[in-house]
C-alpha cells in the first residue's frame, strides 16, 4: 500500500507501481482499466492525491489468453520497413526457436557493442535497421522500440511501455520524488500462459541506468545535458531536499483538509485571510527564499565542480590516453578498465586497486578512501 501525489499534466492517466489491485481517492474518480492502468474520469488539471495497492508479482489462476485480433494488433508492423531486422527475426524463427529462446537471442544482441547516450546520431528511413546494425547508440526509447519491432517481426506480441524508473529518496520526510528526468521506456512481451511480461532491453546495455539512475550511465558530455546545479553542491543539495520536504508536507496537508479547515488554520497563523495580507506574506516568503539562494551561491562559487573522485578518474583517463587508450562516450569505468587490461595485463594490479577504491567512494560513500585513490592514480602505471 502506498500513496501518490501527482502534479497536473493534462491527461487522464495516473501512475502506480505495476499491476494495481485497488485505488482510492476522495472523489472516487479513478478506475483500473483492462491493461491495469489507472485512469481518471477527467484530465488531471490540478494536484491530486490517491492511494493504491499493487501486486508486484502475480500468479495466474487461469492461463491468460490473447484473442486473435489482439495478437494481430500487437504483431503489426509498418509495411516495407526495416528489411534487415525482419530477416534477422525470420532467421531465428527458421531455426525452430521458441518464443522465449528468441527473446533471449534479442537480449543477447543488445548485450553486445551498444552504447547508452542522450546524443544519438540521426536515423534514416529504416531506423531500426540502422540502429541495430550500424549506429548502435541511443537511449531507452531506441532500445525499447527496436526490441519490440524485432520481436513483432518474429511473430511475438510486443509493445512499448513508457513511465518512470527510479527517483530520488528524500530522507527528511521519507518519500520518493519522481521527476521528468526519471522518465523511461521498456517493453512488454506476451508469453503464452504467463501474460504480459516486462522486459527492459536497456538493462542489457546499461545496467547502471537501471540500478543506480540515469546519471551513472551517462558520459561527461551527456551529463552536461541534464546537469542539475542543486546537486553539484552538497549545501545546495541539502537545501533542495529540505525545501522539497517542506513543499511535500504542505501539499499533503492541503490535499487532506477541506477548504474550511485550511482557511481556519491560515487565519490563525496569519491573523486573517484577506487578499492583501496573503499577498504580503507571499512577498515576504519569496524575498527570504531569494536571500537564502543568493547566499548559497555566493558561498559556493564552484557549484558545477565535479566530485573529487571523478576528477581523479579524469587524471587516470589522461594517463591512459597517452598510452593509446581513450575512454569511449557512455563507456563505464569498469568496461574501460577491462578493455585496457585485455591488451595490457601487466596493469591489472594497479587498475583493479583504482577501480575498487573508486567504487567504494562513489557508491559506498567511503570518502576516507579518496587520498588512497589519488595516490594510486599518481603512481600509475608503476
Amino acid at each position: 500500500d502506498y500513496s501518490i501525489i501527482v502534479e497536473p499534466h493534462g491527461q487522464p492517466w495516473l501512475f502506480s507501481l505495476m499491476t494495481p489491485q485497488t485505488v482510492e481517492n476522495t472523489t472516487n474518480s479513478i478506475r483500473i482499466n483492462a491493461d491495469s492502468l489507472l485512469m481518471n474520469r477527467l484530465p488531471i488539471a490540478q494536484r491530486m492525491r490517491y492511494q493504491v495497492r499493487s501486486a508486484l508479482e502475480i500468479e495466474w489462476l487461469n492461463a491468460p489468453q490473447l484473442s486473435d485480433p489482439q495478437h494481430d494488433f500487437y504483431t503489426r508492423l509498418p509495411r516495407d520497413s526495416n528489411p534487415q531486422t525482419r530477416a534477422l527475426a525470420n532467421s531465428w524463427r527458421s531455426e525452430n526457436l521458441g518464443d522465449e529462446q528468441i527473446i533471449a537471442q534479442a537480449l543477447a544482441l543488445f548485450n553486445r557493442e551498444f552504447t547508452y547516450t542522450l546524443q544519438p546520431p540521426l536515423l534514416g528511413q529504416h531506423s531500426v535497421d540502422e540502429f541495430l546494425l550500424v549506429t548502435k547508440r541511443g537511449f531507452c526509447e531506441h532500445f525499447a522500440s527496436s526490441f519490440s519491432f524485432l520481436l513483432r517481426a518474429a511473430g511475438i506480441p510486443a509493445r512499448v511501455v513508457v513511465g518512470y524508473q527510479g527517483g530520488r529518496w528524500n530522507p527528511v520526510e521519507n518519500y520518493l520524488l519522481v521527476s521528468q528526468s526519471d522518465a523511461h521506456a521498456w517493453a512488454e512481451v506476451w508469453i503464452d500462459g504467463k501474460g504480459w511480461q516486462m522486459i527492459d532491453p536497456t538493462a542489457a546495455v546499461a545496467p547502471n541506468r537501471i540500478e543506480q539512475g540515469m546519471d551513472e550511465a551517462l558520459s561527461a558530455s551527456d551529463q552536461a545535458l541534464v546537469a542539475n546545479v542543486w546537486r553539484s553542491s552538497q549545501l545546495l543539495y541539502s537545501l533542495q531536499l529540505r525545501w522539497d520536504a517542506a513543499t511535500y508536507t504542505w501539499q499533503r496537508w492541503v490535499l487532506n483538509y477541506d477548504s474550511e479547515a485550511q482557511e481556519g488554520l491560515l487565519s490563525r497563523l496569519l491573523g486573517g485571510t484577506e487578499t492583501w495580507r496573503l499577498t504580503l506574506w507571499l512577498i515576504g516568503l519569496g524575498l527570504i527564499g531569494v536571500v537564502i539562494f543568493t547566499w548559497a551561491l555566493l558561498r559556493n562559487q564552484k557549484v558545477l565542480e565535479l566530485r573529487p573522485e571523478t576528477r581523479a578518474i579524469q587524471k587516470l583517463e589522461r594517463k591512459l590516453a597517452q598510452l593509446g587508450y581513450r575512454r569511449k562516450p557512455g563507456e563505464t569505468l569498469g568496461d574501460f578498465i577491462e578493455r585496457v587490461l585485455y591488451s595490457e595485463p601487466d596493469y591489472r594490479r594497479g587498475l583493479e586497486v583504482i577501480r575498487r577504491l573508486f567504487d567504494q567512494i562513489a557508491y559506498q560513500n567511503q570518502v576516507d578512501k579518496l587520498t588512497a585513490l589519488q595516490q594510486a592514480i599518481n603512481t600509475f602505471p608503476r
